[in-house]
């Protein structure tokens, strides 16, 4: 009989030995991070989020990490007319009968990878996380827990898979038990990339009238490309340490003086990680017109943890626990690539929504 993860925990509760030989919640969490960037798979998964309305599904779901995603919903048990297929620029829903075709205005299966990745790091960084030992399915998981706090006033529950550290389940829920966000992978096969065929990915040519476009209004909010002569979107980091990945990019104001009269500076904040859990990198760029502030190379000085730049317009901060030479070296290795950064601003925009509304009941 299956032992779903709820009754796991109560059971669990009669066992605080447990508890105590599990692995440390830090370097659960590390690898289980790294285990949802690079680990492919092909799972049948249970799944409700505010990206999809919050209506439960059960889905056949291919994965090629870091970015492609088949998504197939399930009619008893077996996929219907309908896929989804998503890569790094677009998703499409389309019909395996007719061929039609429908862009979709949002990205949805990395965003639900990036919240999964968020959850995670909060249970490191904020206090009173638990890790016991569950069941999901028939896998031995690490099941790490979080109770409300001030600073995130709703649960988190993740199960990790003891053998690889991939986490297979995720439940956060209110103060009220409203469920923000879930998925339970019900079974699971790990696979290699060239072990998952590439046509399962490929959006198929179509004639015009099969392709529909995304409804009107659903445009991203996101600004636009920058247009000649102009510059509206920041640089992209090119060069970054072995082991760091950036995460999300976030839209911040800035007063210039601290001034409540002055007119808010806009501040791109880039979230650069580490292979571990307390690596973090930061960095800010804001247009040059909109601060007084020049910038001289005497501000850099060794063991500080933050350099000064301005390229191309930008002022930039770089803000990290590692050498001066390497924190200018990543300044330096700022660069355009307009539609990366665009793609990222609109998911981690979707990312934070998602959890304002889980903050503000």
């Amino acid at each position: 009989m299956r032992l779903r993860l709820a009754a796991a925990l109560v059971l669990l509760g009669m066992w605080p030995a447990i508890a105590l030989a599990a692995p440390t919640v830090a370097s659960i969490i590390d690898q289980a991070i790294d285990a949802l960037r690079t680990q492919c798979y092909v799972a049948r998964m249970r799944f409700a989020t505010p990206l999809n309305g919050g209506v439960e599904q059960v889905v056949r779901i291919y994965h090629v990490a870091p970015d492609l995603y088949r998504v197939e919903p399930l009619i008893d048990g077996r996929p219907g007319d309908i896929a989804y297929i998503e890569n790094s620029d677009e998703l499409v829903r389309l019909s395996i009968v007719n061929g039609n075709q429908e862009k979709l205005a949002k990205l949805q299966f990395s965003v639900s990878d990036l919240l999964t990745m968020k959850f995670l790091r909060d249970l490191g960084r904020l206090p009173g996380t638990t890790v016991l030992s569950g069941m999901v399915g028939s896998m031995n998981v690490h099941v790490l827990r979080q109770e409300p706090i001030p600073e995130k006033p709703y649960t988190i529950t993740v199960g990790v898979d003891q053998g690889n550290f991939f986490p297979v389940y995720l439940l956060v829920t209110g103060d009220e038990g409203r469920r923000y966000v879930y998925y339970e992978m019900e079974e699971i096969k790990y696979r290699r990339p060239e072990q998952l065929p590439d046509k399962l990915f490929v959006i198929p040519e179509v004639a015009p009238q099969q392709r529909a476009a995304a409804p009107r209004g659903a445009s991203r909010a996101v600004p636009q490309a920058n247009q000649p002569g102009t510059r509206t979107l920041p640089l992209y980091p090119t060069s970054l340490p072995d082991g760091y990945h950036l995460d999300a990019i976030s839209m911040l104001n800035y007063v210039p003086g601290g001034d409540p009269a002055a007119t808010p500076a806009l501040v791109y904040q880039f979230e650069v990680y580490g292979p571990r859990l307390d690596d973090l990198i930061s960095i800010f760029q804001t247009r040059a017109g909109d601060v007084d502030l020049r910038i001289k190379e005497s501000y850099n000085q060794e063991n500080a943890h933050w350099v000064l730049r301005e390229k191309e317009g930008w002022v930039i901060t770089v803000i990290g626990s590692l050498s001066m030479d390497s924190l200018l070296r990543i300044a330096d290795g700022l660069g355009q690539k307009e539609e990366e950064v665009k793609r990222l601003v609109d998911k981690t925009l979707t990312r934070d929504r998602i959890l304002r509304e889980a903050s503000a009941d």
